[in-house]
This record gives C-alpha cells, sequence and structure tokens, in this order.
C-alpha cells in the first residue's frame, strides 16, 4: 500500500484516484480551490508521509503547484506530472520546469492515451512512464502494476514531455478536418502526416526520434486527435464551424513557444504550419489546409 497525494481534483486526478484505490492505496487529494476538495487536509500533513504526488493540472498552473508541494516533499517522495504542454512565462516543458523548481528531487512524467472519462469508465488506457532515473521508472511501473493503464518506460524524459506538446497540437488541426467534414480517409491520411512530422521534430526539440514511435504515445496521438472529449479535437471542431469553445487547448497555447523554439525549421513542417495558421486565421487556414490535401 503506497500513500499518494493528488493535487489537482479534476477529471484526470480522481480518474488516476480510481485506479489506484483499486490496490488499496491510500489516496488524499488537495486543490487550490478547498470546495473541490471537501475535507482536504493540509499539505503540511499529507506531503511529509506521502511515497507519491501526482501533479493533475494543466501545465499553466504546475509551477504554482510544484512550489506549494516544494516545502513539505521528502527527498524519497517521488512527483509524477501529467500535464503536456509548455510553461507560458518561462517557456520551459514540463521536464524542464520540475528539473528547476524540483532539482535534486526524483520526478517523471505520465503521459499516453488516458482520456479522463474512460479511465474512469473503467475502459482501460495506457502509459509511458519517462525519468531520466532508472529507480523512478521502475517504482512508478510497480505502482501500476495490475491495474487497467498499461504501463510502458522511456529514459527519454524530454522526448516523451515532446510527445506530449506536439500530439495536442496535431489533435487540432484533425478535429478541425472533422467540422469540415472530412471523412476518415482523409483523418487516417492526417494521423499518418502527423505522426511522420512528430518523428521529424522531436529530435529538433532536444528528444530521440525513436521515442514517437512507442506504441502509448502514438495512441495518444489518436486517442486526442479522435476523441470528442478532447479539448484540443473539439477547439479543432469548433474553429472550423465558426462556433465557440469554452474549454481550455493546451495544443493552441503551446504552438507558439513551439513555432519559437523551430524558427525557419518549422517551415518543413507542413501540417504544423497549417496548424498554426488555422489557429491564427481560420478562413485563410481552410485554403491552405484544402490546398494540402488536393493541390487546389
Amino acid at each position: 500500500m503506497a500513500r499518494i497525494v493528488i493535487i489537482g481534483n479534476g477529471k484526470i486526478g480522481n480518474a488516476i484516484a480510481e485506479i489506484l484505490r483499486s490496490k488499496k492505496n491510500e489516496i488524499a487529494f488537495w486543490d487550490s480551490m478547498p470546495e473541490k476538495a471537501q475535507g482536504q487536509l493540509p499539505l503540511s500533513e499529507t506531503i511529509p508521509v506521502a511515497d507519491f504526488v501526482f501533479l493533475c493540472v494543466p501545465s499553466f498552473a504546475v509551477p504554482d503547484a510544484a512550489c506549494v508541494i516544494k516545502p513539505y516533499l521528502l527527498r524519497r517522495t517521488v512527483v509524477i506530472s501529467v500535464s503536456k504542454g509548455i510553461e507560458k512565462e518561462s517557456g520551459e516543458t514540463m521536464d524542464e520546469l520540475l528539473s528547476r523548481i524540483l532539482p535534486r528531487r526524483p520526478f517523471a512524467l505520465l503521459s499516453g492515451p488516458m482520456l479522463a472519462v474512460e479511465l474512469s469508465s473503467d475502459m482501460g488506457g495506457a502509459a509511458v512512464i519517462a525519468s531520466k532515473n532508472a529507480a523512478v521508472r521502475n517504482v512508478v511501473a510497480r505502482l501500476f502494476k495490475g491495474t487497467e493503464l498499461r504501463i510502458t518506460t522511456s529514459a527519454d524524459i524530454h522526448g516523451v514531455a515532446c510527445a506530449g506538446i506536439l500530439k495536442n497540437i496535431y489533435a487540432i488541426i484533425i478535429g478541425a478536418a472533422e467540422g469540415m467534414g472530412s471523412g476518415y480517409n482523409t483523418k487516417g491520411f492526417l494521423l499518418g502526416q502527423a505522426q511522420s512530422e512528430i518523428m521529424g521534430l522531436i529530435p529538433l526539440l532536444g528528444g530521440a526520434r525513436e521515442t514517437a514511435s512507442i506504441p502509448a504515445l502514438m495512441g495518444d496521438l489518436f486517442a486526442t486527435s479522435l476523441s470528442p472529449s478532447s479539448n484540443n479535437h473539439s477547439f479543432g471542431v469548433a474553429i472550423a464551424r465558426n462556433s465557440m469553445h469554452t474549454g481550455f487547448a493546451e495544443g493552441a497555447a503551446t504552438l507558439p513557444f513551439v513555432a519559437k523554439r523551430l524558427g525557419k525549421r518549422a517551415r518543413r513542417f507542413p501540417l504544423f504550419m497549417i496548424t498554426q495558421e488555422f489557429i491564427k486565421h481560420p478562413d485563410e487556414g481552410k485554403k491552405k489546409f484544402k490546398k494540402f490535401l488536393f493541390g487546389k
């Protein structure tokens, strides 16, 4: 039995809690909005005795979450982030951010097709645990052993962080294709194009090319791009249909930072460029999208 604190009492936090409770682990929630976690205990009581702390918050909230737990963390406590984005103030990926805020502390990223609605319905999922530290990878893998979350591991934590960022971006344009009435032939091609571009982009961003081929990360691209419960997918659909979107789309928030890191090299990736144009100027983006598909 492990003692676990989950920061962020949202859909994904609750879904992970349900999975881990199946192994009789002790779970405590904490949220910056106390009304979302009724009866929550102070972090000064829960963090010092925790074996694992999960950061189940959007990327923009990770810096505050990491800072608020830092004073209470023991050296042995493993911090696990499920966020897939870039911090808007520093432009750092999640691994870079946690390395800076929590230096010399064990941490990992958990990334893969983990749509909260499906995890909460006992439909299963998959994830890759990424950490530079083999012992950290192994202990987190054991935590999920025997659950409905299929686990693999990777030492390329930066590549895994980049894959999580990129799949959100490409999910927008594939959602847009659906919003414009495209069928499965087109969406299948776009997923193939996205996978090809991601394999080229990850090395330019500092990760290993082969990381893009990890099944859980490929599955994350497919699930996020096609599921109506994905905010990035529904954001693309909404733009294509000239309708409102009220959720937070990580892909739209992180695309400018990725484009800045790539500079002129971004021009080598046509679907990436079309997605950028589509978000800024939807009508022009639609024209470029159709020209990319049909040459006219």
